[in-house]
């Protein structure tokens, strides 16, 4: 699990995927509190899912065994 979750916004555009980062070496104040995000249209949300699918069915398959 990841110190710093992963939030996941939908609207009828698309998906925005967006982490908190602590980093202070690319925060303004020098303090930290950057959030780094990546939005992803609804025309290119089936080939992100394509390329997740192998990721997630290794895991699914991991924890039902």
């Amino acid at each position: 699990m990841t110190e710093f979750p992963i939030q996941i916004e939908t609207d009828e555009t698309g998906i925005t995927i967006s982490q908190d980062c602590p980093s202070p070496e690319w925060s303004i104040t020098g303090k930290g509190g950057r959030t780094d995000s990546v939005f992803i249209d609804r025309d290119s949300a089936q080939a992100v899912i394509k390329a997740l699918q192998p990721f997630a069915n290794e895991v699914y398959e991991r924890e039902s065994i």
